[in-house]
């Protein structure tokens, strides 16, 4: 019997290896998560403030330092950069067990993210170098349904260890699926990069910099690239705007909070269901109009469900729609976690890639951190209903708007590298 399509690209070594270093470490993030955010609002009760300080040590090092990480990513070893970034980010996680207040906690928790920043675009690279072209869709996908799977995984076991031997337990574990993680990927070969011009010792800085200034030069001058890092942009600040307000919308249907649970649960099954779907139908596709369609039915979505919250549907009625809808944009989701890593992949030469995929996430994570607080204001003028609506809104017309881009801007494929990957 033949091989589900979405299982292909395991038939190439080095992306098996990769695999199943995102699974363990992916899972282990997940249960350093759950004890991060369960000793800082249980244990220590810092309170909201607690927790923004800890959401504000995990997005800022995304934005500062995400331009030299990608030229960091491009200059040295892709193989040395992944591994050395799992044993630094395994002995952080160790020193955790040594906070015994906020501050030194958060210092470690920047210091970790600053290592998965460098570690990030390094992983992106080694997936264009991995898996042949033809099945950059395919391996986009398995890695989406390997994500979801440990955000359904990790907490649920999170919260187990957590109960059981407490956060030190818990952030033991993490430092294991760490160093798991480095083991596997110590055994990854690429192949030899060409070697790179000498610079001045004393140039080296503003080297630095003009590589950086490259890379985003590469985006704005490559209309897919550039459309797509848009396109994800505009999602990010729509949906983080409405999604902090899930909880005052379901206050306001008279839910009880456990249905968040399920919202969120649904939202992650989906996302599994639709990265299974492209991965074993979808090869052929667009990404960029994949992306597009995804926009657009997650728009549909969003928009219906503020529909539901102002219409004050409650009972029953609510928790089938919710879930429903919920479910509908997970899978929608789905297109976009796919789509866009696959046409940053296809559309940028192995030299560059280090610097597209950390300058591409750049402006949607800076959105990340403004659209909640344009989102609570919204609901603050005009109630959280009509926030949803009008997050959904936008969501659709700006997919459709870029469905109706001349093709050649969509459809734009051609490989700008000539990679050879070894599939044996």
């Amino acid at each position: 019997m033949a091989a589900p399509q979405i299982f292909l690209p395991l038939r190439t070594p080095r992306f098996r290896l990769l695999t199943a270093g995102q699974f363990i470490s992916g899972v282990g993030d997940w249960l350093d998560y759950v004890a991060v955010l369960s000793l800082v609002a249980y244990q220590w009760d810092k309170g909201s403030s607690g927790l923004a300080a800890v959401a504000i040590c995990t997005a800022l090092p995304w934005i500062a330092l995400s331009p030299l990480a990608g030229v960091w990513a491009d200059r040295l070893p892709r193989r040395a950069v992944l591994v050395v970034c799992d044993l630094a980010r395994a002995v952080i996680v160790l020193g955790y067990v040594l906070c015994h207040s906020l501050l030194p906690l958060l210092v470690l928790l920047t210091l970790k993210t600053s290592f998965s920043v460098l570690f990030s675009p390094a992983q992106a690279a080694a997936v264009q170098q991995t898996v042949p072209r033809d099945d950059l869709l395919g391996a986009n996908a398995l890695a989406t349904l390997t994500t979801q799977s440990t955000k359904i995984l990790g907490p649920a076991l999170g919260g187990v260890l957590f109960a059981g031997v407490g956060s030190t337990g818990v952030f033991i574990a993490d430092a294991a699926s760490f160093l798991l993680s480095a083991a596997f990927l110590s055994q990854l070969r690429f192949p030899q990069r060409e070697a790179r011009p000498s610079r001045d010792e004393d140039d080296g800085k503003r080297s630095v910099w003009s590589e950086a200034v490259a890379g985003l030069a590469f985006i704005t001058g490559r209309h897919v690239l550039l459309i797509a890092v848009l396109v994800m942009a505009s999602t990010v600040f729509l949906v983080f705007a409405f999604d902090t307000l899930t909880p005052l919308a379901l206050r306001e249907l008279h839910l009880s909070p456990e249905m968040l649970g399920y919202m969120i649960g649904a939202v992650g099954m989906g996302s599994a269901v639709g990265a299974a779907a492209i991965g074993q139908w979808g090869k052929g596709i667009s990404p960029l109009r994949l992306m597009c369609l995804a926009q657009t039915c997650a728009g549909i979505l969003v928009a219906s469900t503020g529909l539901v919250i102002t219409s004050e549907t409650y009972g029953l009625a609510a928790k089938a729609i919710l879930s429903v809808a919920m479910f509908g944009i997970g899978v929608s989701a789905s297109g976009l976690f796919v789509g866009y890593p696959t046409i940053l992949q296809s559309q940028t030469p192995p030299e560059l890639m280090g610097r597209v995929a950390a300058l591409s996430g750049v402006i949607p994570t800076a959105l990340q951190l403004i659209a909640p607080a344009v989102g609570a204001g919204m609901a603050a003028a005009f109630g959280t209903g009509p926030v949803f609506t009008v997050s959904g809104i936008f969501l659709t017309t700006i997919g459709i708007a870029v469905m109706f881009l001349p093709a050649s801007r969509l459809d734009a494929s051609a490989d700008t590298s000539s990679r050879e990957v070894e599939t044996t």
